[in-house]
């Protein structure tokens, strides 16, 4: 009795067989198999073991009892007979794309990256265009899902390599803004002491010019009122000026824009709630939100929010 079967087979089709397998010859794997670089079809007729092996488009029959060593699924996986005769016939897989064949690493500077990417999206969308923008079948997904691959590939290719053309200019730029930072956060740092201490000054000196200038009124409308009871003719007359203007109060000035109080509008939250409530339409408002919830629909202790009801989505990934 041969020590061949399908049992195998039709254990991988059903995915139960090991992930890991000795050589053929031990366990007789019979059937349909798709490896890295080809197919292989293993069947036994007569009490011999008949293997077609096809590989870079190429095809050899052979009768033998030695079968080639297959060991994991990353190196042959089980087909069915369609999608075996489908790759003898076109030299490709099911869903595979004919001349997408292109290594991303092998992709060598923008020029050559860029034409791979304008090709290749040209040709995923006039695919999908010709698909009427829909898939139907399963092939076409697995096609539409290889174009998505590929692109992916090219997008980290490209990542790659901007990375490591911009790396010497970033290096630069990093040096250039640790030596000059540095200083002038320090020379910042002072202007904002400065600052500070300048406003506690001109604010001490504004109050004390409102004050002298109070005082100077009050000593012109106490002269006022004595002319007017010693003479009113004379005092109509000779009315004294009352309105003394406060002089501005600065400090400097002898290398430049001289420094005076300039006034900050500010808003203090005494209530924020209403402060929120005020703005919850603000598209701002409403993205910070958006992003809020989003970041705890997809946390691990997903807390309840009231008016959010989370959704479970299945997207292509």
């Amino acid at each position: 009795m041969s020590r061949f079967s399908l049992e195998y087979y039709w254990s991988a089709m059903e995915g139960k067989a090991p992930s890991m397998s000795p050589s053929l010859a031990d366990i007789g794997q019979l059937g349909y198999w798709r490896t890295k670089s080809g197919s292989i079809a293993i069947w036994e007729f007569n009490d011999k073991i008949y293997c077609k092996h096809s590989e870079n488009g190429k095809s050899r029959n052979s009768i033998t009892t030695d079968l080639p060593e297959i060991r994991g699924f990353g190196f042959a996986i089980p087909v069915t007979y369609e999608d075996y005769t489908y790759h003898l016939s076109h030299g490709v897989w099911p869903g595979e794309i004919p001349g997408l064949g292109h290594n991303t690493k092998n992709l060598s500077g923008f020029q050559e990256w860029s034409e791979s990417v304008d090709e290749q999206c040209r040709s995923a969308l006039k695919w999908l265009s010709d698909k009427g923008g829909n898939l139907s079948t399963q092939v076409e997904a697995d096609t539409a899902a290889n174009h998505r691959d590929m692109l992916g590939r090219l997008i980290k290719k490209g990542e790659s390599l901007l990375k490591d053309e911009r790396q010497p200019l970033d290096d630069q730029l990093k040096e250039i803004r640790k030596r000059w930072g540095d200083v002038l956060a320090t020379a910042e740092d002072a202007v904002k002491t400065l600052r500070d201490a300048l406003s506690v000054f001109l604010r001490h000196a504004k109050r004390q010019e409102e004050q002298r200038v109070a005082e100077e009124r009050k000593r012109r409308e106490e002269e006022r009122r004595a002319a007017e009871d010693q003479d009113i003719a004379l005092a109509m007359l000779s009315k004294p000026e009352i309105e003394v203007k406060p002089k501005k109060v600065s400090a400097g000035g002898q290398l430049g824009k001289k420094a005076g109080l300039r006034t900050v509008k500010k808003a203090v939250i005494t209530d924020y709630g209403l402060a929120l409530e005020f703005f919850r339409h603000d598209p701002v408002i409403s993205e910070a939100v958006q992003r809020l919830c989003a970041a705890e629909a997809r946390s691990k202790t997903r807390r309840d929010i009231p008016g959010v009801e989370y959704v479970d989505e299945e997207v292509a990934i």
